[in-house]
């Protein structure tokens, strides 16, 4: 089990006053030995990642969580906390998820051709739409750790958007001084997403 940790928290892109975060599972444990959502952490990190970057955060803001997680299984617990934020927090929060364990495997498995017309494809034009298209919104993108479905997501995001070759996506992790880059997993399908 990952917690949050702000270190992993890096913006990625910003379009007018909209912005776009990675990181990992923004659940922390509380002071009751509970298990919640990060929100005041997530927001400082958010604000801190985007000053790294010479940018400012709108002062106040619609927060889109595009959760990577498992919806059920190991991290099903986790989700579910997140669903419980976002609709406690409806007219600030909106949670969307994508199961891209199960996108990236099916990736794997159809090949080339057949992976631009999976989900992974979709969420990085669902990011883009959001981030061109809407008014003060932050974008938050994670997986568990932070590492592999998200590092996936942001290469695959970088190349497409941004102009990022795939030898540059492919150690956009450790550039961006995360621990390590791609696993073997999430490295087949970003190489057949170029």
């Amino acid at each position: 089990m990952s917690l949050f940790d702000p270190n992993r928290t890096i913006l990625i892109d910003h379009v007018n006053s909209n912005f776009l975060f990675r990181g990992n599972l923004p659940i922390i444990i509380n002071s009751s030995h509970q298990k919640v959502f990060a929100k005041e952490e997530l927001m400082n990190s958010l604000a801190n990642a985007a000053k790294k970057k010479c940018a400012t955060l709108p002062s106040r803001y619609k927060l889109i969580d595009i959760s990577l997680i498992e919806g059920e299984g190991k991290e099903g617990g986790d989700f579910h906390i997140e669903e419980a934020f976002a609709k406690e927090h409806h007219c600030d929060v909106q949670l969307i998820h994508y199961d891209a364990k199960a996108n990236l495997t099916a990736g794997i498995l159809a090949g080339g051709d057949a992976l631009e017309k999976t989900a992974n494809k979709l969420i990085v034009d669902d990011i883009r739409n959001n981030l061109e298209n809407s008014q003060n919104t932050v974008i938050y993108v994670h997986c568990e750790a932070g590492l592999d479905r998200t590092g996936f997501t942001a290469g695959a995001y970088a190349m497409r958007y941004l102009g990022l070759s795939y030898k540059d996506a492919l150690v956009l992790n450790t550039s961006e001084g995360l621990p390590r880059n791609l696993n073997f997993f999430s490295e087949i399908p970003l190489e057949k997403y170029a």
